[in-house]
Order: structure tokens, then C-alpha cells, then sequence
């Protein structure tokens, strides 16, 4: 299969998975009146709908590790892109990458908007605590920004190593693709 169609394939899994983690939550919790933002379900939960016109996207590619325990920069996964309208509305993210923890070291990853807010939920462990099976995997995380204003912003990914396993080894994430669904 060639790269294009690769890339392809890719994409439509990626919506896949949003779809049904997006059904996951509207299930789980209240849906919001407005359509916009997000209701409040329990604790440390949030449910709602989010209108979506338009769809950005980055890739990053390999060879991107740390050992650092407070959150790096992911080269390339940062996306600037416009919100439309005349009012506040949710943003969606969607992250996936092929990630090795040889250290046995847990691997997080969080969505940072504007270099301020951290999207929900927060500190996401997606790979960790395990030197088997030695070969990269590929994982997911998904992200909301529950009212972000019209205008510019920057979405950037970061990640971090954990406080387990052998803190000398890196934890690598590899390559993979960030996407936003917007207003």
C-alpha cells in the first residue's frame, strides 16, 4: 500500500475512534442545552456537543524521546488554526503515535492550547510500566477543550516520562498524527 494510502486508512480510523469515543461520553453523561461547551456530569467529568466545521491536522514523525519527568514538546505535533463564529465553542483533539518504553517507564501526553490550558482530561498514561513486549505500539488520547474563543490559537502535544521503571532509559514516542475538530 502506498504512503498516501496509508495516511488514508489512518485518517479514517482516527475518525472512527473519535466517533466512538465520542458516543462513549454523550452516553455517559448530560448533554449540554446550548450545543456548545460542556455540562458538568460527576466530578472530574465533562459531557457535551460541539458544532464542527472544519478539521486540522499535523504529523510528527520518529526518533522524538525523554527522560524528563515534567512535559517536553512534541516536535511537529503542534497545529495553529482559526475558530470561527462569534462565540466561545468546544474543541475536539485526537492523538495517536507508536510509542516504546524500554525502561518500563509509564509515557504521558497532554494537549496544550495557547501554551495555557491543558485539555481534558489531563494527564493521559498511554503506554507504560512494562519492557515487554520490546517493539513500539501504537496508542491513542483524545482531548477537550470544553470553550475556546473565536479567533487564533496554537495546539501543541507534550509528553513526559513517568516516575517507574529505569528513569536513565528513554521513552520514545514515535511517528503519528495530531487532528482537531473545530468550529
Amino acid at each position: 500500500m502506498s504512503g498516501k494510502g496509508r495516511w488514508l486508512v489512518a485518517a479514517v480510523l482516527v475518525v472512527a475512534c473519535l466517533a466512538v469515543g465520542a458516543s462513549v461520553v454523550m452516553a455517559g453523561g448530560k448533554r449540554s442545552d446550548s450545543g456548545l461547551g460542556a455540562t458538568a456530569a460527576l466530578a472530574g467529568e465533562i459531557s457535551g456537543a460541539c458544532p464542527v466545521k472544519q478539521v486540522a491536522y499535523a504529523t510528527h514523525g520518529n526518533s522524538n524521546l525523554t527522560t524528563s519527568t515534567s512535559y517536553v514538546d512534541l516536535p511537529g505535533a503542534t497545529i495553529n488554526w482559526t475558530v470561527g463564529g462569534g462565540l466561545a465553542t468546544c474543541v475536539l483533539v485526537m492523538f495517536n503515535a507508536t510509542t516504546f518504553d524500554p525502561g518500563g517507564n509509564q509515557l504521558y501526553v497532554r494537549a496544550v492550547l495557547d501554551g495555557a490550558t491543558i485539555g481534558d482530561p489531563g494527564d493521559n498514561q498511554i503506554d507504560g510500566g512494562t519492557t515487554t513486549p520490546a517493539w513500539g505500539r501504537t496508542h491513542s488520547a483524545q482531548f477537550v477543550f470544553p470553550s475556546v474563543s473565536p479567533g487564533a490559537h496554537t495546539l501543541q502535544i507534550q509528553f513526559r516520562s513517568g516516575t517507574g521503571g529505569d528513569q536513565s532509559t528513554p521513552v520514545h514516542m514515535n511517528r503519528g498524527a495530531t487532528f482537531i475538530w473545530s468550529r
